[in-house]
């Protein structure tokens, strides 16, 4: 096979994958939040109380938080100019700081292809590093607002940045280019996250929420108990986590303005930003496909991991059938759809997936979509049983198939 177009089959997939999630790592569903003590808490999606993990130094401000392509929860210590990975028996390994060139940083996303994003608010850039390893370089840098509050990547590939001085939301292209603006309709513009493909962010001087569109922000939700409301994500449940810093505490929010449920405790303090811990299956991968029109290509038995925390519409797949250094120049093997929300269709949700960065010359078009066979636990949270589906990819080079299978 013409190893310049192989980068292809990551990009167009059938997927048919079932089985159980993968066992070990950290228990899916559960929330994760960060706290100005240097620590991490965790509860279960019903609101338990689980255990605290002291990350950095006590006292440190601890800030953004997400889950990597291996699998291990990454933390941003804006005091210490630093970036933890926090294994799930709860030992933490320092990765970047500010010999690194991390300067405050504030809001950690994924990457367009799987790698960690930071947002360094004292460098004024989003510093994405491909290789999770210890000081490992980063591999780009996009420019951001220096008074940035957080950033994350949406269902196009742009990024989306929060700012102060004056409040802001923007999206903004790889080069650093404003696509929108809007600086009217926040006070105090807080932490960024993602519901079901779609940006969500906070006013911390309003107490409100917003959910976002291509073209600005939509009307605000709000309640009583949502005090100083910075980082927020998705839940499963297909509401809002919003960490209230100012109130101590996570007030799950429904769409119509309700309150599901507290997550509390005596020792969170300023809780800042909050994440759910994914579903991970292990797959098989088959592909096949037609490069430059006419010449057919097959690849057997190839590995891969499906990634997937319900109510964040981001999907990552990694496999080793996608060539490394070729389909993407920071040389991974991953591939993040971000899409539309999942809708119902009986007991199979249907998850409609993406279209990739439009600034990349390889990618093309990507869209997924994907049958969830699920089931809804005690507390309404959505448990991922079995996955089948599509992710399929035109490119100029050529269209591909895979066939996918959890490993037995």
């Amino acid at each position: 096979m013409n190893s310049r177009l192989r980068p292809f089959l990551a990009f167009v997939l059938s997927l048919l994958a079932f089985g159980e999630a993968r066992a070990g790592g950290f228990e899916p569903n559960h929330l994760f939040v960060s706290s100005s003590l240097g620590r991490v808490f965790e509860f279960e999606p019903g609101g338990e109380f689980v255990r605290s993990i002291q990350v950095a130094p006590f006292g440190s401000g601890l800030r953004g938080l997400v889950f990597g392509t291996d699998g291990r929860l990454y933390v941003a210590d804006m005091d210490g100019d630093a970036v933890y990975a926090v294994d799930a028996d709860g030992t933490s390994q320092l990765m970047w700081d500010a010999s690194d060139g991390l300067n405050d940083p504030v809001g950690l996303s994924l990457g367009a292809r799987g790698s960690l994003g930071v947002v360094s608010r004292g460098t004024a850039s989003f510093v994405e590093f491909s290789s999770l390893f210890p000081h490992s370089p980063p591999h780009a840098t996009t420019p951001i607002p220096s008074n940035a509050s957080d950033a994350v990547l949406d269902a196009t590939g742009e990024l989306v940045v929060t700012s102060n001085l004056p409040a802001a939301v923007r999206r903004l292209h790889r080069s650093g280019a404003v696509v929108f603006s809007d600086l009217s309709s926040l006070g105090t513009a807080g932490g960024l996250g993602s519901w079901y493909g779609f940006p969500v962010t906070t006013d911390y001087a309003a107490g409100e929420v917003f959910l976002m569109s291509p073209t600005g922000l939509g009307s605000p939700l709000s309640h009583p108990q949502i005090v100083g409301p910075w980082g927020i994500a998705g839940s499963p449940t297909g509401n809002l986590a919003v960490a209230c810093f100012d109130g101590d505490r996570v007030v799950e929010l429904a769409p119509d303005n309700t309150v599901v449920r507290v997550f509390e405790h005596p020792d969170l303090v300023e809780p800042s930003h909050v994440a759910y811990a994914p579903f991970r299956f292990d797959l098989k991968v088959k592909t096949s496909g037609f490069l430059n029109g006419n010449t057919p290509t097959k690849s057997k038995d190839a590995n891969a991991l499906l990634q997937y925390a319900p109510g964040s519409g981001a999907l990552l797949l990694t496999s080793d059938a996608i060539p490394s250094g070729l389909s993407f120049s920071t040389g991974d093997r991953t591939l993040v759809l971000r899409g539309s929300r999942f809708v119902p269709n009986g007991k199979t949700p249907v998850f409609c997936g993406a279209i990739h960065r439009t600034d990349d010359p390889i990618a093309g078009r990507v869209m997924a979509r994907l049958e969830l066979l699920t089931k809804t636990d005690s507390t309404g949270a959505m448990v991922v049983k079995k996955v089948k589906g599509t992710i399929e990819m035109a490119g100029p080079l050529g269209a591909y198939r895979a066939k996918v299978k959890t490993k037995k």
